[in-house]
């Protein structure tokens, strides 16, 4: 086995940093986090949860908290992009 072949199986992390996410424009953003993931080699369900959850502002987490307070067991990434982007586009709706 080559020295460069070895590198390529002893890698353990991948380092990505996603743009913040806000509430404007949410489904744009998961878009571009998940172009992210697939140029980084991201396939774990659970480390594209946490880089996301990472990303998300502070109005968005309000509103998946309890989400994030009671995870699912699997597909923790997939609960969170469904109810973010479907509670989201309730935000700047007129209540009257």
């Amino acid at each position: 086995m080559t020295e460069y072949s070895n590198a390529q199986q002893n890698v353990l992390r991948v380092a990505t940093k996603l743009s913040p996410l806000w509430k404007h424009n949410i489904k744009l953003r998961i878009l571009q986090a998940e172009a992210n993931f697939e140029l980084s080699g991201i396939t774990n369900d659970v480390t594209k949860y946490n880089n996301v959850l990472a990303a998300i502002d502070s109005e968005i987490l309000s509103v998946v908290s309890y989400l994030l307070l009671d995870p699912p067991h699997a597909d923790r990434y997939t609960a969170l992009k469904k109810q973010t982007n479907s509670r989201v586009f309730g935000f700047g709706k007129s209540t009257d």
